[in-house]
């Protein structure tokens, strides 16, 4: 009787760790770069935040009922972290060096959408509204933010050479005194600044200067891998949360 009581209780002790074991691994553990702004930042709270941030929540949390936790890095150690398997997974472009080591959803969890952001006080205003592109108005005068390279290269490619300013509330002033004709940035993030800045002399130009799309890439090694990137194709093909 003592025997099958204590055979009883060990299985009952192993059920109980395994239960446990299992819910650990059932939080998904995400990680997204530290200084991305409005994407993936620390708010004033020291906790993690940002546009990636919240549609994770939406996706993981909401639709797929999953424990999430948030871990915000420095972006190259971010990857380094999935590649080897620490972390789980990220919100990325999947280039061939990122599928080496995760495996990528179908869907497009997130497109960053690059736009114009024109001077109503420019002279060459109703040209620049007018024009299919900003950039083929002659003599123009633009200008992006210091360290945004998408935007650099778009600029260079149309064989125009921007100045840089420091932040987006220097650009936007400037923009509003007339000073340069165009900003070239990211859609989110003026957007983001505008919300809570006075924005009238700006306007979006209507043409799409470029789209990167990131999708969800699951560490290879993760307990995730093989099933959450099909889970993921799925809810996105029946819900409302396709890609922004």
């Amino acid at each position: 009787m003592v025997t099958r009581f204590y055979c009883f209780l060990t299985g009952l002790v192993g059920l109980l760790f395994s239960a446990l074991v299992f819910a650990e691994q059932r939080a998904l553990h995400m990680v997204y770069s530290d200084h991305w702004h409005p994407y993936s930042f620390l708010n004033d709270q020291n906790e993690p935040d940002g546009l990636l941030v919240r549609r994770m929540d939406r996706l993981f949390g909401e639709q797929l009922g999953l424990a999430i936790e948030h871990h915000v890095l420095p972006w190259k150690r971010a990857q380094k972290l999935v590649e080897m398997g620490r972390y789980d997974a990220m919100v990325a472009v999947p280039t061939q060096s990122r599928l080496a080591y995760a495996e990528r959803s179908n869907s497009v969890l997130y497109r960053f959408r690059v736009r114009a952001f024109l001077s109503e006080h420019s002279p060459r205003f109703g040209q620049l509204k007018q024009s299919e592109s900003p950039f083929n108005v002659p003599g123009i005068r633009c200008i992006t933010m210091l360290g945004d390279k998408s935007s650099e290269k778009i600029c260079r490619s149309r064989g125009i050479d921007c100045d840089s300013v420091a932040n987006v509330g220097l650009a936007i002033n400037m923009l509003k005194a007339g000073r340069v004709d165009f900003f070239v940035h990211s859609q989110d993030s003026v957007d983001s600044y505008l919300k809570g800045a006075d924005g009238d002399g700006v306007t979006m130009h209507d043409s799409e200067l470029n789209s990167v799309s990131a999708v969800l890439m699951v560490s290879r090694k993760s307990s995730f891998a093989g099933e959450l990137v099909k889970q993921v194709d799925d809810v996105l093909a029946e819900s409302d949360l396709s890609a922004p």
